[in-house]
């Protein structure tokens, strides 16, 4: 019982270790967006915080990723726009919301797709696919999103997308 006891312990001490390493690079990131140029770096910046925040707090990584939306869309960066609204749907999807999931999922598809960003765009149909099984349980519909990304990672032969 000791040992169960102290094994219960330490794991719970790892994982807020973990946390803490998780907060403290949000809060040195945090510090470097009054730095960072208004550019795609201040951008790029958004979406690590976001990232990062995701698991921790998801209602302050959304703030992170509606201020990255709008960052990209007023430098006119289609790929930050599409990668905000991926951002977006996988918040919604982590809430349970998934028309709003698949929304900003579509949305981000078709800017990948309409870039040729292949790996992205195969990664976003697993997410619907994701969104589909955990939120609605429609396997029909998960299995038709999870192909799709298939056969774009099999044609772009990537094996990480491969092994989702």
């Amino acid at each position: 019982m000791k040992k169960i006891l102290i094994s219960f312990i330490l794991c719970i001490a790892m994982r807020c270790s973990g946390q803490k390493s998780a907060q403290d690079l949000v809060d040195s990131l945090i510090r470097e967006l009054p730095r960072a140029p208004n550019d795609t770096i201040r951008i790029r910046l958004y979406n690590r915080i976001f990232n990062t925040l995701v698991n921790i707090d998801s209602k302050e990584a959304l703030k992170y990723a509606q201020a990255g939306l709008t960052h990209a869309q007023q430098m006119k960066w289609q790929k930050g726009i599409a990668v905000f609204r991926a951002n977006l749907g996988q918040f919604y999807a982590s809430a349970g919301n998934y028309d709003s999931s698949i929304s900003y999922y579509q949305t981000a598809l078709e800017a990948f797709t309409a870039a040729n960003d292949k790996y992205n765009e195969s990664n976003t149909y697993n997410n619907m696919g994701v969104a589909a099984q955990n939120i609605r349980a429609d396997f029909t519909t998960a299995t038709k999103y999870y192909l799709q990304g298939l056969k774009i990672a099999e044609e772009i032969n990537d094996s990480t997308l491969l092994s989702n």
